[in-house]
């Protein structure tokens, strides 16, 4: 089990950061390319802004954080061969 405190914010599709409790995503790159400095700049300040969302009482998938379904349901329904 991870630590309360433990970051939940990461790399979500289509390279967009993404808050794994509350779904929220922010995309740094929306205007186009921007420098390392400013990646870590925003990365950083999304994670403070996220840091007390409340884990969502039904697990969210990891693909398209919806609660709907499991991440092995959402995986089975895109792919038909697993």
């Amino acid at each position: 089990m991870a630590k309360k405190d433990a970051d939940h914010v990461g790399i979500g599709p289509g390279d967009r950061l993404q808050c794994n409790h509350c779904g929220e995503t922010h995309s740094p790159y929306a205007n186009g390319p921007v420098r390392i400095t400013m990646m870590i700049a925003v990365s950083k300040a999304f994670s403070d802004a996220h840091k007390r969302c409340p884990a969502p009482k039904v697990p969210l998938c990891e693909f398209c954080l919806k609660p709907d379904h499991a991440s092995d349901d959402h995986v089975r329904k895109t792919v038909p061969f697993v």
